[in-house]
């Protein structure tokens, strides 16, 4: 007996014991059950004679059961297939569902509890014009039922505007024709699938057609993977620069290419740091804007203040270039950030210079002060000090600065080469050593005008951040964009929060700071500690 009949046998006896129970259903009437298996139908024509013949011989005698008035059985209940239920008759079922057990001539006993195939077409022809087809293709099983059901479907299917495929059919589909030829086939041909493996799932691309009515077939000769050479079948080939093969494998598989998307983790990561420090240059230049007049703006170097923010902000903008897919000109913009970076260190060496000058030697070197407060001089030491590295970006940018690739297994890396990644950053690390000694021989000028502890500590971090960004291009032979954008923001950051930030807390926090009689004051005392001495 299948799982099926098993469930079915269940269910009737709880039903039975609820009947049995029961105080109203039946009243001192008990029913009881004969199982008979009817699984197949040599099983079901077994327990049939069985049911029919004499329980003592195997002599089948009906009329004792079907003439006798008195007998303890009620009901049949009979197979749940309609096929299985015709060759029994007078049973009830409660699924058999062939139209052909409604015919009270050849079965007048027969019940059911469920509707017939008619019911089941029409329900069918109902949908399909509430939905607005105009043709079907019908598929039905090769058994009694499939037969019944696809008859009535056929004969009832015009009464509802619809047309059930025949072999002189033809229409469009996806812009393809479908019709059959005199042996009822189609002319559909297949499609070329090719299962690749991609990650951890393999999935399935179509690379070709073959036509039947052709006979010929079309590949698309971009996703043919299988490149073993036919021509030497025993010994090893190198596989295209572009694909890759495991150990004792006879394909070769394209390459993974790697770089820093734009929607990585860590780009994305990077991307938005960038953008925060991008944004807090770009509001304190428009606060500076604002406040130029007053004596921290003014203090803070005026017009060299505007010119290190600008340089800061455009070593921020040359950070994007590292994003993406690289190519020639986003490596250039690697270079750029140094050169904007080199701007920003050359300001602040000369504005310490600036401040010694003033407080220090204005009174040994007259002249010299002179020419550096009326004559721009400060101006002219900010364009000597970058133009070393100015000449250094030039060789680099009109060099040859290839797209390198760099193979490493299933890998293909794209990262950026330039003659000497050394050289790009050397100069602006002996900058920040000479703006580390001007900032600690200031370290006694007024408070107002002393920033040379936050800058000593800034270009501390910068040296540190440098270093250990070139221990990494040294060591790790991978892509290194990600440290070069990391070390980038650390210097620009460090470079900000010491000449900025504190001034940024003056004007926005403390006004009272910001005043000519605060400053004034400052002064008077720095002088007067000085004469003291």
């Amino acid at each position: 007996m299948y799982a099926a009949g098993c469930q079915i046998l269940q269910l009737l006896d709880l039903t039975l014991a609820e009947i049995n129970n029961s105080t109203q259903l039946l009243p001192n009437i008990s029913l009881g059950y004969q199982v008979l298996d009817c699984s197949l139908d040599t099983d079901c024509l077994d327990s049939t004679l069985l049911f029919l013949s004499n329980k003592k011989t195997m002599y089948v005698d009906s009329q004792p059961l079907m003439y006798k008035k008195q007998t303890d059985i009620k009901a049949i209940f009979g197979p749940s297939y309609s096929a299985t239920a015709l060759g029994i008759g007078g049973i009830i079922s409660a699924s058999a569902t062939n139209q052909k057990l409604s015919n009270k001539e050849l079965y007048p006993s027969f019940m059911r509890t469920t509707p017939n195939d008619k019911n089941l077409v029409l329900a069918i022809l109902q949908f399909l014009k509430g939905i607005g087809w105009k043709w079907v293709s019908l598929l039905v099983s090769a058994d009694d039922y499939g037969s019944d059901v696809g008859k009535s479907f056929t004969e009832l299917a015009p009464e509802y505007g619809l047309l059930v495929e025949m072999r002189k059919v033809q229409f469009s589909l996806f812009n393809q024709s479908v019709y059959y030829d005199e042996n009822g086939d189609p002319p559909f041909g297949y499609d070329i699938l090719l299962l690749r493996n991609q990650g951890s799932e393999f999935v399935f691309k179509s690379i070709g057609v073959y036509s039947q009515k052709t006979r010929q077939e079309s590949i698309d000769e971009n996703w043919v993977l299988f490149l073993r050479n036919k021509t030497d079948e025993y010994n090893c080939h190198l596989c295209p620069k572009a694909h890759w093969s495991p150990q004792g494998s006879e394909r070769c598989f394209p390459r993974t290419l790697r770089y820093l998307s734009w929607d990585s983790g860590i780009g994305v990561g990077l991307l938005v740091s960038t953008s925060a420090v991008l944004l807090v240059v770009v509001a304190t230049g428009a606060v500076f804007a604002l406040k130029r007049h007053t004596p921290v703006v003014r203090s803070s170097g005026g017009k060299m203040a505007f010119i290190m923010l600008a340089s800061l902000l455009s070593s921020c903008i040359c950070l994007y270039g590292n994003f993406g897919m690289p190519s020639t000109l986003s490596c250039h913009f690697r270079t750029l950030s140094e050169l904007c970076f080199t701007v920003c260190l050359a300001c602040i060496a000369v504005r310490s210079c600036q401040l010694l000058c003033i407080f220090k030697l204005a009174a040994k070197l007259p002249k010299a002060c002179d020419f550096w407060i009326k004559d721009r001089g400060q101006y002219v030491l900010i364009f000597l000090c970058t133009v070393p590295q100015v000449v250094i970006s030039i060789y680099l940018i009109t060099g040859d600065v290839p797209v390198p690739e760099y193979f490493e297994k299933d890998m293909v890396l794209l990262t950026c080469k330039t003659y000497n990644p050394f050289l790009n950053l050397s100069y602006n690390a002996a900058l920040i050593l000479l703006c580390f000694v001007f900032s600690y021989a200031g370290k006694n000028l007024p408070d107002n005008y002393n920033e040379a502890k936050c800058i000593a500590f800034s270009l501390f971090i910068c040296i540190v951040s440098r270093v250990s960004y070139m221990t990494v291009i040294t060591v790790y032979k991978g892509d290194t964009v990600d440290f070069h954008i990391a070390c980038s923001l650390v210097n620009v950051s460090a470079a900000y929060g010491s000449y900025f930030l504190p001034k940024c807390y003056a004007i926005l926090l403390r006004p009272e700071l910001n005043t000519t009689a605060h400053f004034q004051s400052c002064i008077q005392l720095y002088t007067m500690q000085k004469s003291t001495h």
